[in-house]
């Protein structure tokens, strides 16, 4: 990426789920469920996992809790036929047999990351020194740890590594979620105590739901909505950052 035409400080902020990893539990209930049980149970399944995420992004459940909830709620994965979803080689007996493997599932088949978002941060932190680079994520203690610093050997950890720590902000730490104003508002400030003359139209968020961005505009925020999951055009992002950078 090219330079910008004057050496303004700016901060970068990145959304993680559709945006630097995949988004965990739809992928998975698709990639198990989907087209293999009636629309019905489906259905529930999703709307199961968007019940409980509600109070997992915020940390008050553990991971147990959040896939007991999926469970509970959906009785009928102790009576489906597990070969038309998985290999026979998982033992899936009770309740606490479809919690660990859901937990493991999560971790070896649908959590991944985009490296092509990765390698543009990493050009942003070798082109532009007066350039911060941030997080802001809805996600949960378990998920955002291993997302940080166990996925792919610790890469995201890696690429972030030079970022303040309180710049680094999850949901599950903070009791707030996008896409409440107060997140934003949270996101600012700390970005302030470090930039303190910074104007908020210098802070540019990266997610992938418009829902996120409005509220993010509303507070002052340049905005960018970028879907790494459907549309992988990389070269977009770059085009849309060069245009903020210029600003």
């Amino acid at each position: 990426m090219s330079a910008s035409s004057e050496n303004k400080d700016k901060a970068i902020i990145f959304d993680v789920g559709g945006v630097i990893a995949s988004d965990s539990y739809n992928v998975l209930i698709a990639d198990l469920f989907q087209n293999k049980i009636d629309n019905e149970k489906y259905k529930n399944l999703m709307k199961s996992g968007n019940h409980s995420w509600s109070n997992y992004k915020y940390g008050s459940i553990t991971e147990d809790e959040f896939w007991n909830n999926i469970v509970s709620e959906n009785e009928f994965l102790l009576e489906l036929n597990k070969e038309l979803i998985i290999s026979k080689d998982y033992s899936l007996e009770n309740k606490q047999d479809w919690i660990n493997f859901f937990k493991q599932y999560i971790r070896n088949k649908t959590l991944y990351l985009f490296t092509d978002t990765l390698k543009l941060i990493e050009e942003l932190q070798k082109q532009h020194s007066n350039i911060m680079i941030g997080i802001l994520s809805n996600h949960s203690k378990e998920w955002a740890n291993y997302i940080f610093n166990e996925l792919d050997n610790g890469h995201v950890k890696q690429v972030f590594h030079s970022t303040p720590s309180d710049l680094i902000i999850w949901s599950c730490d903070v009791n707030l979620a996008k896409p409440e104003p107060k997140i934003y508002e949270l996101l600012i400030s700390r970005i302030k105590n470090h930039l303190p003359n910074l104007k908020t139209e210098n802070i540019c968020f990266i997610d992938d739901k418009d829902r996120n961005l409005e509220i993010a505009k509303e507070c002052g925020i340049y905005c960018i909505e970028y879907n790494a999951s459907k549309n992988r055009n990389i070269n977009k992002l770059k085009e849309d950052l060069e245009i903020f950078l210029m600003m």
